[in-house]
């Protein structure tokens, strides 16, 4: 009986042991998925940010506007009135210009905290709108409708030029914050599948866990039963010892009673009394 509550205590100490280890697993798992979820949605955005500098694209530039030449008076067909309007388209493109750094800029200090990540800043480029018309007439007076017309195609050129040096400007810093966008991108597609991976081997180990748990729980149900079984053993055996004990003391008694008894042999009779009272209690400290 006594091996048998000693193999029960052992199952009882690995049981809590395993079941320890198992709520550790599920508390790792737990925080492995919501780290894993977190990612998941970090990722997810930086796939929505990368799809939306794929498809960035400018607004439309306001058109540029001269005056033809029959809209001309005599006092307007001039080379410094051409100059005046070529200044105020010059104004116009270069005040759209520069809506359009900000809202780009506006755009990445937006990204930068929705993925925690850092794209640079766009810079004005100022030097593209430092144009102006560079001709010098000794008359400032238009006489002929082709000389108006030459120029004003000189000056749509100059234009075209500054709008085509912007584009490329905003197009090249568009196209370097596409490429830093890339690495985060492929470093956190990469932290996921080893987080998965983390994941799938925790969870194997947790059903070993459980396996192993489980196996114990059946043999300790096999101990407990073995155990409750020597307990029964054990009572029928003391309840055995104890109505011998019982019908010997009785014997030992009638004889001691009896008048028929000479001394000598009760004498006996008590001494063999006592040495069975010490057997059955020493015998049933050993069963208990």
């Amino acid at each position: 009986m006594k091996e048998s509550q000693d193999e029960l205590n052992r199952l009882q100490h690995e049981i809590e042991g395993m079941e320890l280890e198992k709520q550790e697993f599920q508390l790792n798992i737990k925080h492995l998925k919501q780290l894993l979820e977190k990612e998941e949605r970090k990722f997810t955005r930086l796939g929505d940010v990368q799809k939306e500098w794929s498809r960035f694209n400018l607004s439309a530039f306001p058109s540029i506007n001269f005056y033809s030449w029959s809209n001309l008076t005599i006092g307007t067909k001039k080379a410094s009135y051409l100059k005046s309007q070529f200044r105020g388209n010059v104004r116009e493109l270069e005040d759209f210009s520069k809506d359009q750094v900000e809202l780009l800029n506006i755009k990445i200090r937006g990204d930068c905290r929705l993925i925690s990540t850092n794209l640079p800043e766009m810079d004005f480029p100022e030097d593209i709108f430092q144009t102006s018309l560079h001709f010098d007439y000794l008359i400032d007076r238009y006489l002929l409708e082709s000389s108006y017309s030459s120029d004003v195609s000189y000056a749509k050129r100059k234009l075209a030029d500054a709008k085509e040096g912007f584009e490329q400007e905003i197009c090249k810093h568009v196209e370097q914050c596409r490429d830093l966008l890339k690495e985060p991108f492929r470093n956190q597609k990469a932290a996921i599948k080893l987080e998965k991976e983390e994941l799938k081997q925790m969870n194997k180990q947790l059903q070993v866990n459980n396996n192993k748990l489980q196996s114990l729980l059946d043999e300790m149900l096999k101990a407990k039963k073995e155990w409750k079984s020597d307990i029964g053993r054990a009572k029928q055996l003391d309840f055995f010892l104890m109505e011998s004990f019982v019908n010997q003391s009785n014997v030992y008694k009638m004889k001691l009673e009896d008048v028929n008894t000479n001394s000598n042999e009760k004498w006996y009779t008590h001494q063999y009394w006592n040495v069975l009272k010490m057997q059955a209690e020493r015998i049933i400290d050993y069963v208990e």
